[in-house]
């Protein structure tokens, strides 16, 4: 049995773990194999190890992923989209030339924006 220092976040999963040097401040466990332990699945509840669904941990960390890689894509054509409509307004107002439909791309801009902005965690503007 290993002796090790961890600390758990609010649901009690181990987001921390340490052999060497013993902190008599930070709690403590036996263990037969730490560096079995997976971070942010397996649990101490109670003072008792209790090892997590690693399978079910293992997907939705997947998922995650896919899902940040996916909003990361969609800020990036928005963010590209916008610098197009916004050179398509800036050239119809400021220089008056002639562009199609610019109602529409206007339109499109104020829905874009309010999208990039609730995608980055803050309010739409109104």
């Amino acid at each position: 049995m290993k002796k090790i220092n961890y600390r758990t976040d609010k649901e009690n999963n181990i987001n921390f773990w340490q052999d060497f040097p013993i902190r008599e401040d930070l709690p403590q466990i036996e263990l037969e194999d730490p560096i079995s332990i997976v971070l942010g699945c397996d649990k101490i509840i109670d003072g008792v190890f209790v090892k997590g669904d690693r399978e079910a941990f293992k997907a939705t960390q997947a998922l995650s992923k896919t899902a940040a890689a996916t909003r990361q894509n969609r800020m990036s054509f928005i963010e590209k989209r916008l610098v197009e409509l916004d050179r398509d307004v800036s050239q119809c107002e400021r220089f008056g030339l002639d562009v199609p439909n610019i109602e529409g791309r206007k339109q499109e801009f104020i829905q874009l924006h309010g999208e990039l902005r609730t995608l980055q965690g803050k309010e739409p503007r109104r």
